[in-house]
């Protein structure tokens, strides 16, 4: 899984250290939100899907992945849509806390409904 985040310190160090704490095999990409939260930055736009598509394309984790699904944090789910459009992927809304990340993981990551969606078997 590709989950996202912003470079805001204590969102980027919690949203770390969860997903090592879950023993999650997954990239974190991290989006220059000029250091400020996910909701904060959300709702100011410096969280938006630009900025997001251009995180993905410099981070090239897309080329990483057998898939084009990417993580929202919850306290951004109104980007979905326009992130959609913009990157022609999957969007999924993840947990509003990270802490969250493991029970969303197990209910929503069907490993290999994800690959008989996007792997030509």
């Amino acid at each position: 899984p590709v989950f996202l985040t912003s470079n805001y310190r204590m969102t980027k160090i919690s949203v770390e250290q969860d997903l090592i704490d879950a023993q999650l095999d997954s990239y974190l990409v991290v989006v220059d939100t000029d250091g400020i939260g996910i909701e904060s930055a959300t709702a100011g736009g410096q969280f938006n899907e630009h900025r997001i598509k251009e995180a993905l394309d410099s981070t090239k984790v897309l080329e990483c992945v057998h898939h084009r699904i990417i993580i929202l944090p919850g306290m951004a789910a109104r980007l979905r849509d326009p992130l959609e459009d913009l990157t022609q992927l999957e969007v999924w809304i993840g947990p509003r806390d990270s802490s969250a990340i493991p029970d969303f993981m197990k209910e929503n990551w069907k490993l290999d409904a994800v690959k008989a969606k996007y792997i030509d078997a």
